[in-house]
């Protein structure tokens, strides 16, 4: 088959390479992928020099976020059947043992390993997925629109099950990429009052934002700041949630929350940034991180796509082949598409 293949620890050492199909065991089974689509984290992890401790352990297959058939089943396997047309988590191993896989959270398992950085992901044609992991796609929902069920469920993980977003909580989003775009949806759903921050360069995510009803701003801080502050009779929102990850995001987001306010983290962290704490400690901040998803972050999220794929289904601006891979990542890395996903033959 071919599979995409982060090779060794050198930075951008990647190649289309023909692989042996993965076997299935008696509780997994082999998904022929129809659709995955690029994360920020698979230009991260092609980008990057993988020292010690890096997420990513090479050569493997990258790629997490995927949907497809079952062609086989393990010998184990109960409520699938080939055929099935699925999406699933990114867990693939954990402990099983540890305080937070007691509690089903194997998104902070010391021992996790997931799809696309520890085992083979889905920039492939097929890929072994745990039982456990695997969710029926909902009524109405197509295979290429499901291939985003994982950063909708990231934003679930974040935005109701970390920072609990609760009914006339004034929230603020910056930036308006999936995880934004998907974290504004979550919020607006428990009842919050969003606003989505971006800048001109994003302006076709924005409009596809308000479509469902989320207020959008576009600007530099000093537009958003008004706008907040006007909402909130200059108190400021209730919620802030930077979902880019850069130095001049992060202050904003922390200028822009109330006193006893709530800081989400909502992206990768761009390197080392400096920070004063000396504002989180006077103003009584609450600063919330947010690791992948957990089981009960994709139950929500599945009624949350049902809900909504016509219009998630839109954020799908460009589609590639494996042989296209470069191409691809170029777009991704030029933020010229919103998701662009990889359609296997």
């Amino acid at each position: 088959m071919k599979a995409l293949v982060r090779r060794t620890s050198k930075e951008r050492d990647m190649i289309l390479k023909d692989m042996p199909e993965p076997i299935v065991s008696d509780n997994t089974v082999k998904i022929k992928i129809k659709y995955s689509s690029i994360c920020a984290s698979d230009i991260k992890y092609y980008n990057q020099v993988m020292g010690p401790g890096a997420k990513i352990i090479p050569p493997v297959i990258i790629g997490h976020e995927g949907s497809g058939i079952i062609v086989e089943t393990g010998s184990k396997i109960k409520d699938y059947k080939v055929g099935d047309e699925v999406c699933f988590e990114t867990t693939f191993e954990k402990c099983g043992k540890c305080m937070f896989c007691k509690s089903k959270e194997y998104n902070i398992c010391d021992n996790r390993k997931g799809l696309g950085s520890k085992v083979n992901g889905t920039f492939a044609e097929y890929v072994i997925v745990p039982e456990e992991s695997l969710h029926k796609l909902p009524d109405g929902v197509n295979l290429k629109t499901a291939t985003l069920m994982e950063p909708l469920a990231c934003a679930v993980h974040l935005i109701e099950e970390q920072i609990k977003v609760k009914k006339g909580d004034n929230v603020l989003i910056i930036g308006p990429g999936a995880i934004g775009f998907f974290s504004s949806l979550v919020a607006k759903s428990l009842g919050g009052k969003v606003i989505l921050s971006g800048t001109n360069h994003s302006a076709h995510r924005l409009k596809l934002a308000s479509e469902l009803g989320i207020e959008t701003i576009s600007g530099g801080e000093g537009e958003v700041k008004k706008r907040v502050f006007e909402m909130t009779n200059n108190i400021g929102a209730d919620v802030t949630v930077d979902c880019v990850g850069s130095e001049h995001t992060l202050k904003m987001a922390v200028n822009l929350a109330r006193k006893n306010g709530i800081i989400g983290l909502g992206s990768f962290p761009k390197g080392e940034i400096p920070f004063n704490f000396e504002i989180v400690f006077r103003r009584q901040l609450t600063l919330i991180g947010s690791q992948s998803s957990k089981p009960s972050s994709w139950i929500r999220a599945l009624e949350l796509m049902k809900e909504n794929h016509h219009i998630i289904e839109r954020m799908i601006t460009d589609s590639f082949t494996l042989d296209d891979w470069e191409e691809a990542f170029k777009l991704v890395e030029n933020k010229s598409g919103f998701k662009v996903v990889f359609k296997m033959n």
